[in-house]
């Protein structure tokens, strides 16, 4: 079909192979149709200016086909939340509660029930917090996603180069060979410039979310994070036999929540005779109790109000063994770290796009937490800084780019990276907190623990240092 619309010849011949003296053509590539189908044909045309990295080029054909079916076309919905971040700065923080404060004194004007108070209070407290904090569009769908380093200037510089190659396809002389060049080369420098800058602004936001929103932080890391783990396709029954079928799953999870739920054990309801003189009444102390509970980051509710525009108003544990030593703790922690190191290898460590401040970033943000948590507590043997610096140094030989092969001593990784060992860190954590038990109460428990003076016989020999 490529010759049966009269096209002029660069529409029709499919390669072109520029030798040193002439230019070879011909019409290899083809769109075979079958006969009863010639009728619906519409278009068949070559276009010069698709780029497929080839001497070949793109030929299409457009068939005009009846359907018994009625196709519409959805939109995507658009969904949109308040960022709810934004509460973290403390100007903006400031605003929102001293908006909400003037606009709940006019509601002490009126006189309303409880049920309308509520009503509106929470269409205020929506309100505000979207004209201060803004929106946010989320749930994108049809691969509608944006990209930070395609601005208007890369786009304008793209669609010259891309003009300039379609004019070198149709005229093959050397001004235009060097003027597609010349623009090809600006587009380049271009879209290389607003990639770094894109990562590095990247960086920068990621290291602001470890401070301000932690929830966005570690939603970053785990969408980095591409592979991912395979969801558990299996489960095991109440004999501990393992059930692989769809329908055996469902019917165990059905049993699991009806057994759950629906408990045939009979509980004892003890019947208290209520208390007269007792108030019924929600105290302002009970009430703010229950706003600092809260923790920040949460879903909201029903009434779409987020636990941080309530608190803008107004741990793991530690393993000790019975003989005092905290070598089992160590253990997981360097454990722990080790898992983040395989998780992020990939999608941080070893990718060339991201920068070695925003890997640092990544670091002290994610793995040096992970690594030392519970730290002004440990006791330093030799041992234990050296399993330290060596869990430490394996994260940051990776950002430098290096291999135990290189030879590099690691007083060097620290000087080309410009970070500060993790074990001086540690020591100026432990003297802090050092600080803190001192000026503590008496009659807190870590005081008295520091304070104390164990009973017993010291065992014969110098102190234990590794």
């Amino acid at each position: 079909m490529n010759t049966f619309f009269q096209r002029k010849n660069i529409h029709k011949y499919t390669r072109y192979k520029t030798g040193d003296s002439s230019t070879q053509r011909s019409l290899i590539d083809f769109v075979i149709v079958s006969y009863n189908l010639r009728c619906t044909v519409m278009n068949v045309r070559v276009k010069c200016g698709a780029e497929l990295a080839t001497d070949h080029h793109l030929v299409f054909c457009i068939l005009e086909l009846s359907s018994n079916e009625r196709i519409r076309k959805m939109k995507p919905k658009k969904i949109t939340r308040i960022r709810w971040e934004a509460l973290a700065k403390e100007e903006t923080s400031r605003n929102f509660a001293k908006i909400v404060d003037q606009r709940y004194s006019q509601l002490s004007l009126m006189e309303v029930d409880i049920e309308s108070e509520w009503r509106w209070f929470r269409m205020a407290l929506l309100d505000i917090a979207t004209d201060t904090c803004g929106t946010k569009r989320v749930g994108l769908q049809h691969g509608q996603k944006k990209t930070e380093w395609w601005t208007e200037e890369v786009r304008k510089a793209i669609g010259e180069k891309k003009t300039a190659y379609r004019g070198w396809i149709q005229r093959q002389t050397p001004e235009n060979w060097q003027n597609y060049k010349q623009l090809r080369d600006i587009a380049k420098k271009l879209v290389t410039e607003a990639k770094a800058k894109s990562w590095n602004n990247f960086g920068h936001q990621l290291e602001y979310n470890h401070h301000s929103a932690n929830k966005l932080l570690w939603l970053t890391i785990r969408r980095l994070y591409k592979g991912g783990q395979k969801s558990t396709r299996s489960v095991k029954d109440t004999s501990g036999r393992l059930l692989t079928l769809e329908e055996d799953i469902v019917n165990r999870w059905k049993e699991y929540f009806a057994d759950l739920y629906n408990s045939s054990a009979e509980h004892k309801i003890q019947s208290s005779e209520p208390d007269i003189n007792e108030s019924n009444d929600i105290s302002m102390t009970e009430v703010t109790a229950a706003i600092k509970s809260l923790k920040s980051g949460k879903a909201a509710g029903v009434d779409e109000i987020r636990p941080g525009m309530l608190k803008a108003l107004s741990s793991v544990g530690v393993q000790f063994s019975n003989d005092g030593k905290q070598d089992g703790e160590i253990d997981r922690r360097i454990g722990a770290a080790s898992g983040v190191l395989r998780l992020l290898y990939r999608s941080v460590v070893t990718k060339v796009e991201l920068s070695k401040k925003t890997k640092l970033a990544i670091f002290k943000s994610v793995y040096r937490p992970t690594l030392i948590y519970g730290h002004e507590q440990w006791i330093l043997t030799e041992n234990t800084r050296s399993r330290i610096q060596s869990a430490e140094i394996r994260f940051l030989r990776r950002v430098a780019g290096l291999t135990l092969r290189d030879k590099i001593r690691s007083s060097s990784i620290y000087e080309s990276l410009q970070i500060e060992p993790l074990l001086l860190h540690i020591e100026r954590s432990q003297l802090r907190w050092l600080g803190h038990v001192l000026r503590m109460p008496q009659n807190r428990l870590p005081y008295q623990i520091f304070q104390g003076k164990p009973t017993g016989k010291r065992p014969i020999g110098r102190r234990r240092t590794s």
